[in-house]
């Protein structure tokens, strides 16, 4: 996620979105990007300050059977989940991994570009049965400029079956390749029929994208697939660890036998659902499940970095109304306490609307290397024990537009000497404000404070500071101070 000018709690900082800092100037006038516009945004082709920069403001979120407005948490599903399962803190996804290196993206020019998945979906339940169903819409940004969601709702003489479950707050800013989440909730009820829902942007060729869902009873004397829940919320898992939870595969019907051909896994962005998500054991496919019988699996969720995983499976059946059952996961990974990472690497500037990257170089590496260097163009490489996370580090969080903090954390650390430099990718965000900038760096080790370097001053783009060599298993911290002009190299490709 990017700090200023993103979530509106955060622009009580004075001025984070008014070109001049103090928040006094607000954007006017007619545009076609945000490049057209001094602060704030361009929407549906004007210049509007987001929440916090000014008077002007963009719509609230309406619509549904429930007032969520603003609604930033997950909460569980009757049947969604363990009871025990903790719910994620924020189902807002800009934090989600997108292309592997999602924090690669850095600031957005052109035009935004809506998608949505999926475009439609059929929710099929057994009359009677309450077991209300859920199905995340997922938004993304798949165009190169910033995109603005300002209103979700459902479509006047949509059906009362369908509500929200859970809302981002809006107005909602996407980067290029960000996304957001809406969760939509089926419940079955009178009157039956279909449901169309709205989303608002300020996507220049599609102003308003449109979700349809339908419903369909289970009767007659067919395959049937039901899956209990119909979506596992892992909730916060700790990176290395991991947490499983169960589903049922059920035959619903009363006399045919039910097929699974296959299961495979959900893409977006041409990227499947990351395989920190594993069966234990894997199904063997094709498999038959009787009548009025269930089979009961058991999904694994592995976090490699510290974010947020979500998306879904698909269960590729016999069942004619619905022959890709899907079932949704979501998991927040997050990093072990302190007090159990070996190296851990704190990063700050006093500059906004600026750029300043941390590398992190192994034994032995270089800077800019796409297999030595952790950074934000490699934010997870694999060193030590082949697809062991333990010994990995992760670069938690790329902040590209002002003030920090990124941190870079190391849970097992190989031994060697580490090396750890400062790089001011951009002295301007997007084109406008930054300039120079005082860095100042943190290191610990299992909770301690080792070092504090800085601040020191990096006056304009490709400025490089090698912070301090980091010696393991001694933990020696040792001050090198060199500064000097290193020209950003080409982004590492991603492995998909």
């Amino acid at each position: 996620m990017r700090t200023a000018c993103i979530l509106g709690a955060l622009l009580l900082l004075a001025g984070a979105c008014s070109s001049d800092n103090t928040g006094s100037e607000q954007p006017t006038g007619e545009c076609v990007t945000d490049d057209d516009c001094s602060a704030g945004t361009c929407l549906n082709g004007q210049c509007v300050a987001l929440p916090g920069g000014g008077d002007a403001t963009l719509p609230d979120v309406v619509g549904g059977t429930k007032d969520i407005t603003g609604a930033d948490d997950v909460q569980p599903l009757p049947g969604d989940a363990e009871e025990d399962s903790t719910p994620a803190d924020d189902l807002v996804a800009e934090d989600l991994p997108s292309p592997p290196d999602n924090g690669s993206i850095k600031p957005p020019t052109g035009s935004p570009d809506i998608g949505v998945d999926p475009l439609q979906h059929t929710f099929t339940y057994v009359p009677g049965v309450d077991n209300p169903e859920t199905k995340p819409v997922l938004i993304y940004n798949q165009g190169s400029g910033s995109l603005i969601i300002s209103k979700v709702e459902f479509k006047e003489g949509s059906s009362p079956e369908f509500s929200f479950t859970a809302l981002p707050p809006m107005p909602k800013k996407l980067l290029p390749f960000e996304q957001a989440v809406v969760m939509i909730l089926f419940k079955e009820q009178a009157p039956h029929g279909p449901a169309t829902l709205l989303i608002h942007s300020n996507d220049p060729d599609e102003g308003i994208k449109e979700v349809t869902f339908n419903s369909q009873s289970k009767v007659g004397d067919q395959p049937c697939i039901g899956l209990s829940p119909s979506s596992l919320n892992y909730g916060q898992v700790v990176r290395g660890t991991t947490k499983t939870l169960s589903v049922d595969v059920i035959n619903c019907s009363s006399s045919l036998v039910l097929q699974v051909s296959d299961i495979t896994r959900s893409q977006f962005f041409g990227m499947p659902l990351t395989d920190e998500y594993h069966w234990e054991p894997q199904p063997v496919t094709p498999m038959v499940i009787g009548a009025n019988q269930v089979a009961t699996l058991n999904l694994s969720y592995t976090p490699g970095l510290a974010g947020v995983d979500s998306g879904y499976f698909v269960f590729h059946n016999s069942d004619p109304t619905q022959p890709e059952a899907e079932l949704n996961v979501y998991g927040v990974g997050v990093p072990p306490p302190l007090e159990e990472i070996g190296i851990h690497i704190e990063l700050e500037w006093d500059t906004d609307n600026s750029d300043v990257d941390m590398h992190l170089i192994k034994p032995g590496g270089q800077l800019f290397d796409c297999v030595t260097d952790c950074y934000f163009s490699n934010m997870n490489p694999d060193w030590g024990a082949a697809g062991d996370p333990i010994d990995d580090p992760y670069l938690d969080y790329d902040d590209v537009d002002g003030y920090g903090p990124e941190n870079t954390n190391l849970s097992e650390p190989e031994n060697g000497t580490y090396k750890v430099v400062m790089h001011y990718y951009s002295e301007s965000y997007d084109d406008w404000g930054g300039g120079a900038s005082n860095a100042t760096v943190r290191v610990y080790s299992y909770g301690q404070l080792l070092g504090t370097f800085g601040p020191t001053t990096l006056e304009y783009t490709d400025k490089t500071w090698d912070v301090c060599t980091i010696d393991w298993p001694s933990a020696n911290v040792t001050e090198l101070g060199n500064i000097y002009m290193a020209p950003n190299m080409p982004w590492c490709l991603p492995s998909w």
